[in-house]
């Protein structure tokens, strides 16, 4: 039966269940994974594109500027950064969230090849609710990036509406996102119940380290997170620390680090004052800590899409070019690619003709 784990016997009928029952889920906890991998890829894809485009589109200047400077790069108002510049610190979180997800997976694979199964529970449950996270901030985050652009973004030339077209499955493949996240709460609940009845012994995943903590005494708003990054580790676990890099790049990380933090915070602000994890006054103050990373981060927004190095033929994009040459590819793209332009309209109207020639003239010109 090509079954690894399960047996039916072919004498007798008897039908041997798996040792770990979920272990019947492993095809798709592996897909899951990778899903999970990929969503960094395409909405860094879709980040690249809105980047460049944004930097090389200029529009209006600035009234109390009398120079002869250009005009503002679209990048520089703070209504496209808000949208755009959120979304790349998004991409680097999606990035390391991959790598931790690559590296649970293939550790708990060579732990079952030994008949290990007890990291499987936990392996299901991040594996299903990462899926749900990571392409719902990719598939929002494609539709973002296009409206950010204006009327461009829905030109077949951006390269983000075949991306958003081909993208939109995956919060529904492998599980749909409403449905998985439902078997995470279960997994978390089964959790819960076997700490608070199994008092003094240490836990061991991630899950029963974060219960277990919420167990403890709290007295109020002990987290400063507007200044004091270890009070932002608390809830998003981090690697940056680890990171070979110069000053000037991991001050750069960090910013995009607590503009992820900072932004999701804002976005879930009830959540936040509801536990008592932060103050009414810490969270007003958020969104100007929020423009101010923003501003931060602007400077350096080209280069941090170009470390992905997207090849240009992957992006498929006139408005991403790694040159910044948008206009002269969207030219070519209308006037040179298009097949329309290669048929001539007979304007006599009353002729019943209504395309001239055949179109292949161009075939039997001699080539001087």
């Amino acid at each position: 039966m090509l079954s690894r784990y399960a047996k039916l016997d072919p004498e007798t009928g008897v039908y041997t269940k798996p040792e770990a029952p979920n272990v019947v889920y492993g095809s798709l906890t592996e897909a899951r994974s990778r899903i999970v991998n990929h969503a960094r890829l395409v909405l860094a894809r879709a980040v690249t594109v809105a980047v460049r485009y944004t930097t090389i589109r200029r529009q209006f200047k600035d009234k109390d500027d009398h120079s002869e400077a250009p005009e503002t790069s679209v990048i520089d108002y703070s209504t496209v950064q808000i949208r755009i510049l959120p979304l790349l610190a998004t991409v680097f979180a999606l990035h390391f969230t991959g790598q931790v997800m690559k590296e649970t997976f293939l550790s708990n694979r060579e732990r079952i090849a030994q008949n290990d199964f007890s990291g499987m529970a936990e392996l299901h449950s991040l594996s299903s609710g990462l899926k749900s996270l990571c392409t719902d901030l990719a598939a929002n985050g494609i539709e973002t990036c296009r409206r950010a652009m204006g009327g461009h973004g829905y030109g077949g030339y951006s390269g983000l509406v075949q991306l958003n077209a081909d993208y939109l499955s995956k919060p529904t493949v492998e599980g749909d996102n409403w449905m998985i996240t439902q078997q995470v709460a279960r997994y978390l609940m089964k959790v819960a119940k076997r700490i608070t009845e199994k008092h003094g012994i240490k836990q061991e995943t991630r899950a029963e380290k974060l219960l277990e903590k919420y167990q403890l005494p709290h007295n109020g708003t002990n987290f400063n997170i507007l200044k004091d990054h270890s009070a932002l580790a608390d809830a998003f676990e981090h690697r940056a620390a680890r990171m070979n890099f110069g000053q000037e790049t991991i001050n750069v990380m960090w910013d995009l680090y607590t503009l992820f933090a900072l932004f999701t915070m804002q976005n879930n602000a009830l959540e936040f004052i509801q536990t008592e994890t932060v103050s009414l006054d810490q969270l007003n103050a958020v969104p100007d800590r929020i423009f101010e990373l923003m501003r931060r981060i602007r400077p350096h927004a080209v280069r941090l899409v170009d470390v992905w190095a997207l090849p240009d033929y992957l992006l498929d994009s006139s408005l991403g070019r790694y040159d910044g040459r948008v206009y002269e590819d969207m030219f070519h793209r209308a006037h040179d690619l298009n097949p329309l332009n290669r048929i001539t309209v007979n304007p006599d109207y009353k002729n019943p003709e209504l395309v001239l020639g055949s179109g292949d003239g161009n075939a039997i010109l001699a080539k001087l």
